[in-house]
């Protein structure tokens, strides 16, 4: 994908006129790429490009970019020469869109992100992208067949995705260009580019086509200190309650999560479901750990849930498709709650990873729980797939029940309040995957543990504490069968959760009283929505330390070192 520029092909310089209108709102300016012919030796398009980042787009089209990602130069597939280009810059990214895939942009037919030159040009997403673009193609309709048989003809087949109709395939560095007219039904007089695309739609049984976006761990440093098993000494401790962690994979032999682990699965391009980076076991010890190495001491909020371990993470983080597949797997597996303690930038579109949370979420009433990401505080930095309507996204509070300072903040792109809810996040110790990465990095104190920090340590503390039980402990004593269940909604109280509320003396606890204000940035302050009925959040007598982290870069699962 980001191979060097080679000869033949239609090169672009930008001309220094303007676009009087952006294409969206929210963008600085708009440029217009002129027509400067065909390139006929390697010498004039090294003059074009020297010294910049190059992209290749989904169209075949490969986008120069200098050191500030402005698009300085353009070179055009094969076919494709009268097909002009505009480039604008909205919320800190760069945009590059040729005028036929702007077209399918518009109604709704193609992905934005696949022209987002900024995030694609990222060292991430180099390595990510390394064999070739990874997209999702949705299909629909009587030509749906057709048209699988066409993409898997032009692109590498990664995964099928049954559950909405679509395929996760890799588009050919060599010969991107030959997919985007499969894509748009170009027939064969377009050039082996793929020409424009056929009257300004896509082809017939192609609904739509997105990037298979990457997702990475939400971390962050902290410190702090939380508490207070009263709702285990009630009963509610998770008992019958299937809690399914997508991450880096679950140590199911550390002796905290040795009993927890009904089940894996890998979705990644690791050889097994072990956990090299440390994340992963972590984030499920927090929510379903027994303590038994501790004693108890670091026991987790649902000690008595059961842990479904799916492993989305590997060296280039989570794909999107492949985080679909392994939410269709836990559901399967009669997973309660699905916790997603990842993320990436948003963006106003709905991805195919929030609409299939909002889908299962209404269709089989699983709980997705969904960190906030970590890029507070600024305004608007809640992450994806956090920003799903259905997912219940927390944040992040310290010991004294502050939002810790990384914690993203709302509104989205749609003036929506996000996030719906917060918890612990700041210094959490929790179990160690021995010889993981976040274990060499940060240390364990005491052995088998560790102390990191974020929204990622958040999300499962909901996990835990969200669901009502489905045997949950009489009152008073006695048989199970004797006790009475709660009338229902509406008829005098609500249900009872599975782990009552409990504030440790002197606290005023991790969930803000329903309406109050938050401050957020700045003069700025949010709402804090009431938490749905049912879904009550309790402290968990996790203790914390001082750790020093970085951000999350990239993890290769093969050596368990950072990139």
């Amino acid at each position: 994908m980001f191979s060097s520029k080679r000869p033949g092909r239609g090169a672009i310089t930008v001309t220094s006129a303007l676009v009087a209108t952006a294409l969206v709102a929210g963008t600085t300016s708009t440029t217009a790429f002129a027509d400067t012919g065909s390139v006929g030796s390697g010498q004039a398009t090294g003059r074009a490009g020297a010294g910049l980042r190059w992209v290749t787009l989904i169209t075949g089209d490969r986008v120069g970019m200098d050191a500030r990602d402005r698009v300085v130069s353009v070179e055009r597939g094969e076919g494709r020469e009268k097909v002009s280009v505009r480039s604008w810059t909205e919320r800190g990214s760069t945009y590059a869109v040729p005028a036929d895939a702007e077209r399918l942009i518009t109604a709704g037919k193609l992905d934005r992100r696949l022209f987002d030159v900024t995030a694609l040009s990222s060292p991430g997403s180099r390595r990510a992208y390394r064999d070739g673009l990874k997209v999702i193609v949705e299909y629909e309709g009587a030509s749906a067949a057709g048209a699988r048989t066409g993409v898997r003809t032009d692109a590498e087949l990664a995964r099928t995705l049954p559950s909405i109709n679509a395929d996760a395939v890799t588009v050919p560095k060599q010969d991107a260009g030959g997919l985007w007219a499969v894509l748009t039904g170009a027939g064969a007089g377009a050039g082996a580019g793929g020409g424009s695309a056929r009257a300004g739609g896509s082809a017939p049984g192609i609904e739509r086509v997105w990037l298979d976006a990457v997702y990475t761990a939400n971390l962050d440093t902290s410190v702090g200190r939380i508490g207070a098993p009263k709702a285990w000494r009630s009963g509610y401790d998770g008992k019958g309650v299937t809690i399914a962690v997508l991450d880096s994979g679950v140590d199911d032999t550390h002796p905290d999560l040795a009993t927890q682990v009904i089940g894996a699965a890998n979705f990644t391009s690791s050889p097994d479901t072990k956990d090299r980076h440390g994340h992963g076991t972590h984030i499920a010890s927090i929510a379903a750990g027994t303590g038994a190495k501790s004693g108890g001491t670091y026991q987790g909020v649902a000690p008595g849930a059961k842990i479904l371990n799916g492993k989305i993470m590997n060296d280039i983080g989570a794909t999107e498709s492949g985080t679909i597949a392994a939410v269709d797997w836990a559901v399967g597996r009669g997973a309660d709650i699905v916790s997603m303690s990842f993320g990436s930038g948003d963006t106003p579109e709905v991805t195919p990873l929030e609409a299939h949370i909002n889908r299962v979420s209404k269709e089989k009433g699983v709980l997705f729980t969904v960190s906030a990401s970590n890029e507070g505080p600024t305004p608007g930095s809640v992450g994806s797939p956090g920003s799903a309507e259905a997912a219940l996204t927390v944040g992040a509070v310290d010991d004294a029940d502050r939002i810790a300072p990384f914690s993203s903040v709302g509104p989205l792109h749609d003036g929506a309040i996000k996030p719906d809810i917060t918890a612990p996040g700041v210094g959490i110790t929790a179990a160690s995957a021995p010889g993981s990465h976040i274990a060499g990095q940060v240390g364990e104190n005491p052995a088998g543990y560790f102390s990191i920090g974020g929204t990622s340590m958040a999300a499962p503390h909901v996990a835990g504490a969200a669901p009502r039980p489905k045997h949950p402990p009489p009152r008073g004593g006695g048989d199970t069968k004797d006790r009475k269940d709660p009338p229902p909604r509406g008829a005098g109280r609500a249900p009872r959760p599975l782990l009552a509320p409990f504030r440790p003396p002197g606290r005023h606890g991790a969930v803000p009283r329903p309406g109050a204000r938050v401050p957020g940035p700045g003069r700025q302050q949010q709402p804090v929505p009431s938490p749905p009925q049912g879904r009550t959040f309790v402290n968990s007598p996790l203790s914390a330390g001082w750790f020093a982290l970085t951000r999350h870069r990239s993890f290769d699962d093969r050596t368990g070192h950072l990139g």
